[in-house]
């Protein structure tokens, strides 16, 4: 698919309506998401403003990422998201984290998890000013593969 605005120039202040071409009932997922192509999700809000994009491995990730729908995915992780950021190739946690020390970048590593609800583990994160790596596993694995990236709206890439 191919949109009206590059993702990697937004915004997030554009309507779904200048992201894609058509805006089609099948691709919405919920209020918060829409399914740009086979991997690759628009964060919208309640007013069809994209804020950002995410790579997932499934549509199933991309509701727990972002939706902290735990019962939609458990993994395991199926897909690697070969060449979507430039210069990284391995999508461990060790092999992130590795990268971004290699880069210089400043990155905190945490956990999500759903107090409001029940209090239960969502995911782990290296997050960054531009992007936020979720992985699933409750304990630190260097050998974890990234589920999704979410790419923080507003940033180069």
């Amino acid at each position: 698919m191919i949109g009206k605005v590059s993702l990697k120039k937004l915004t997030g202040k554009e309507l779904l309506s200048d992201v894609v071409d058509s805006i089609c009932d099948s691709h919405i997922l919920s209020s918060k998401l829409y399914k740009y192509s086979d991997d690759i999700y628009l964060i919208t809000s309640s007013k069809n403003i994209v804020r950002s994009f995410l790579w997932a491995d499934s549509d199933e990730a991309a509701r727990r990422a972002v939706e902290m729908n735990i019962e939609a995915y458990s993994g395991p992780v199926n897909n690697n998201p070969v060449g979507i950021i430039q210069g990284l190739d391995d999508y461990s946690y060790e092999g992130i984290s590795d990268w971004l020390k290699h880069q210089g970048e400043n990155y905190q590593e945490s956990a999500a998890y759903r107090i409001a609800v029940d209090g239960s583990f969502i995911h782990k994160k290296i997050e960054t000013e531009k992007y936020s790596f979720l992985f699933l596993g409750e304990k630190v694995d260097p050998s974890d593969k990234v589920y999704a990236i979410v790419f923080k709206g507003n940033k180069k890439y």
